[in-house]
């Protein structure tokens, strides 16, 4: 099996540490205390979207910041709900 070496942009780096919602820094700090997954197709994918035209780039973060949304809402109602 060959490794491959990938080395990202700083703005794909900024999207990856968006979708973990962590900062760059805390992306990119090293802890070998931590077992930390990667989801290395979703790497590969927001790798891929940073070569897309602005406009497709744009339409799927807007789609992805809509998702995460929805997702914060629902966890939101449910803590409300739970909380009586």
């Amino acid at each position: 099996m060959q490794k491959r070496k990938v080395e990202p942009t700083i703005t794909t780096l900024e999207k990856i540490a968006k979708v973990f919602e962590i900062s760059i820094s805390e992306l990119l700090k090293e802890n070998k205390d931590i077992d930390i997954e990667i989801n290395l197709p979703l790497l590969e994918k927001v790798k891929l979207i940073d070569t897309l035209e602005e406009k497709e780039k744009q339409s799927i973060l807007t789609i992805i910041d809509m998702a995460i949304a929805k997702k914060r809402f629902k966890e939101n109602l449910t803590t409300l709900i739970n909380s009586d």
